[in-house]
């Protein structure tokens, strides 16, 4: 098996993507640009929600277009590799109550497995994750 080593430093959420798709001049597009492309990364999850989205949508083949320039601007990580870390999360986080979505927790665990910061803009939310480091660009 191939080697893939990691050179970003911040998995992107979908709620970051989907402000970066909207407008090219957000705060998050800016730090995008400060921090470069290359130093960012989307989980593939995250793919899959920007993929049911563009989908759904009236202009679904423009916004399917618009999904696969992010993917071929961004790193976009295999979410297999944090199945287990996200399975023990998701048992420590409702013993505690405070169960978050699959999804998120994924993407969350994505970064983590990964050594990356969760960029998001519900950093409460993705903060559950025990040893994430989680920071918001809005």
């Amino acid at each position: 098996m191939e080697d893939q080593r990691v050179v970003a430093k911040y998995l992107l959420d979908t709620d970051m993507v989907i402000d970066l798709i909207r407008s090219s001049s957000s705060v998050v597009a800016q730090k995008v640009r400060e921090v470069t492309m290359a130093m960012c990364a989307i989980a593939d999850i995250t793919l899959y929600e920007l993929y049911c989205g563009a989908v759904a949508s009236k202009e679904s083949s423009v916004n399917i277009a618009i999904v696969d320039f992010i993917k071929s601007k961004f790193t976009v990580l295999n979410s297999s590799e944090a199945y287990l870390e996200a399975a023990r999360q998701k048992k420590r986080l409702k013993e505690l109550g405070m169960a978050i979505e699959d999804k998120d927790l994924l993407i969350g665990c994505t970064a983590k497995v990964n050594g990356l910061v969760a960029v998001t803009g519900n950093a409460k939310h993705l903060g559950r994750i025990e040893g994430l480091d989680v920071c918001s660009w809005r």
